[in-house]
């Protein structure tokens, strides 16, 4: 709540005493869980002559907290709605909007907010492995790929972001060529692990190359295979 405000009173294009005084009032109001007058302070910030876009929708984000406390689901969505038709490009506070969105159950409304912010934190691992936990509950196959890929770009030694890029191209059967170099690569860069000699097989077969996946799956032992793995193995022996 603390970072709440000060980004609040950073980004207020006014710096003037009432501005600051109405923040420090906010801030009560959250502490002292007044609702009510919480939603007539945001109300009031987003009209207020000297407010950027970027605090319009922080005032809307204000006005929906007050509405999940109140049990109205509905008026927080509208809320959360309005903010992400504004811009909050230029007060970075798009992350921690984003976050707590998701935490109270609006992945959708989350999911609008880091796509606005895309573009500023798209070198911040954070801003991807957010939008990966929104694109899963909402189900969004594009934006899963699409955060995977760039987990993997900023981490490419790390083998757990590349094993799960790969298997997402392996599940969508997308830039094959792709696939079977980076599979080779996870093969030997995990010493010949299982997950890593199970994925080549797949991407193998999807090349038609029969005789050379099936050299690999013979070398595991079926039955010593973790369940989470054993998908992957049967699907490669189809």
């Amino acid at each position: 709540r603390d970072l709440a405000f000060r980004i609040l009173r950073r980004y207020s294009t006014d710096y003037s005493a009432d501005i600051v005084d109405r923040s420090h009032q906010a801030e009560r109001l959250i502490y002292e869980e007044r609702w009510d007058e919480l939603t007539a302070f945001a109300i009031r910030l987003r009209i207020s002559e000297h407010t950027r876009k970027s605090i319009v929708a922080y005032g809307f984000f204000l006005e929906g907290m007050a509405e999940i406390h109140r049990n109205r689901p509905s008026g927080a969505q509208k809320a959360f709605r309005n903010l992400s038709r504004y811009s909050l490009v230029e007060s970075r506070v798009g992350l921690f909007i984003a976050s707590n969105l998701l935490e109270w159950g609006f992945p959708e409304e989350a999911r609008d907010v880091l796509i606005n912010v895309k573009e500023l934190y798209r070198e911040k691992r954070v801003f991807w492995e957010l939008l990966l936990e929104t694109a899963n509950q909402i189900g969004s196959a594009r934006d899963i790929l699409l955060a995977s890929e760039n987990i993997y770009r900023l981490r490419p030694n790390d083998i757990d972001a590349k094993n799960h890029f790969v298997a997402l191209l392996l599940s969508q059967r997308i830039r094959l060529e792709e696939v079977i170099s980076l599979t080779f690569q996870v093969m030997n860069q995990d010493d010949g692990s299982a997950p890593g000699k199970i994925n080549h097989a797949r991407a193998l077969l999807l090349h038609e190359q029969v005789y050379e996946a099936t050299s690999l799956l013979d070398g595991l032992n079926e039955k010593s295979l973790p369940k989470p793995l054993k998908q992957g193995y049967y699907l490669a022996r189809l």
